[in-house]
């Protein structure tokens, strides 16, 4: 039985992941917090044993085949912790070369992008996250991957990029809202308000109660000049 206490919170939704090859023909349930918070935690169940993947960390490496590469990415999380980036990055390509489809292998580089961006080199955060966009396992995790380097993108000052980027994505359930925010955010750095003002309105009636940042929302509608219920409800 899969521990209830990973679920995570806002709205976690349950996709269906193929664990086949490295998981021995298990069926896993892998539940991705749709709401921004945590990135996205995948369990795999065998038995009375469990895997767990964190963006953050790895929770538990109980399955035969998975110790190594388990063992790799907490390594990897040490060396970030100690600020040896180059260190963690030498860990990480290992990984890479020996693991290219493990799910550790795209949660470490999810995790060596956000690090890079820790110390402003959103640059070198563009080819991990590209990196998970194509090779990315389970597959949510490419569609987590093309919102982030979509943001870095627009950050970055390539506003057609994380358009086209964004535009790429072919099956986003569960992550709507935020597309739809990072969407109105690129629309109005090319100063297409209108489409902006209707990407801004898509997010918030597809944000579940309670979860993200519905009052950042509201402030953008309402800095274009846009009428929102003082709830925020579009119903």
């Amino acid at each position: 039985m899969v521990p209830t206490r990973w679920a995570g919170g806002g709205g976690a939704l349950k996709v269906k992941a193929e664990f086949s090859e490295q998981a021995g023909g298990a069926d896993p349930a892998v539940l991705l917090d749709g709401d921004g918070g945590v990135l996205a935690r995948a369990v795999a169940a065998f038995g009375e044993h469990a895997i767990a993947l964190d963006e953050e960390a790895c929770l538990l490496g109980a399955v035969e085949g998975f110790a190594g590469q388990a063992q790799q990415f907490e390594v990897m999380g040490e060396l970030l912790a100690a600020d040896q980036l180059d260190a963690a990055m030498a860990n990480f390509q290992s990984l890479k070369d020996d693991h290219a489809k493990s799910p550790y292998t795209s949660m470490a580089a999810l995790q060596m992008a956000r690090a890079r961006l820790e110390v402003n080199q959103p640059d070198l955060s563009v080819g991990l996250y590209e990196y998970v966009m194509e090779n990315g396992y389970p597959k949510a995790l490419k569609v987590v991957a093309r919102e982030r380097l979509a943001r870095v993108l627009l950050d970055l000052g390539r506003a057609e990029e994380a358009l086209t980027t964004l535009n790429g994505a072919t099956d986003i359930e569960g992550f709507e809202a935020r597309y739809a925010e990072v969407r109105g955010d690129v629309l109005y750095s090319l100063g297409r308000m209108e489409e902006a003002q209707t990407a801004y309105f898509e997010a918030l009636d597809k944000l579940e109660a309670g979860a993200g940042d519905r009052s950042k929302l509201i402030m953008k509608l309402q800095s274009m000049g846009a009428t929102v219920p003082e709830d925020g409800s579009l119903s």
